[in-house]
């Protein structure tokens, strides 16, 4: 008789284990998916957020400086890497080559500047096409 109880207590042990291991589990697989919700928030935030500072640009009617600024800007973002793709940077057609800083940008002409996203998946704005306005 008293094996018997002994058994059934190491029974009930291991079946109170067992369920504190399924708790354990179900509480970590739950807190793992809200981590992945959360960094997929702050992902789409910081996109937000270096997006509205390249919207800062786009203008029908920006003075080459600002022009010249922007592609000093442009310069770092893909030198720094700050962006998971690197800027492209279209003036009058023709595709620039980096540093974008170099181009021949006349300080008293007004130009257009608009921005996209060609890569739509990564939230990103990544295509600049400028064009001298006439």
């Amino acid at each position: 008789m008293d094996n018997a109880s002994k058994a059934l207590i190491m029974a009930g042990a291991i079946l109170i284990s067992i369920a504190i291991v399924g708790v354990g589990v179900y509480i970590f697989s739950s807190t793992s998916s809200l981590g992945n919700t959360a960094g997929q928030q702050i992902d789409a935030t910081q996109a937000q957020m270096t997006n509205s500072t390249l919207r800062q640009y786009e203008s029908t009617r920006v003075k080459g400086t600002t022009v010249k600024e922007f592609l000093g800007y442009a310069d770092v973002l893909n030198t720094n890497k700050t962006l998971p793709v690197d800027l492209k940077v279209k003036l009058d057609g023709t595709e620039l080559t980096a540093p974008f800083a170099s181009a021949t940008v006349v300080e008293n002409a007004y130009y257009t500047i608009k921005i996209t996203d060609d890569q739509i998946k990564d939230g990103y704005l990544d295509t600049v096409t400028i064009t001298k306005n006439t």
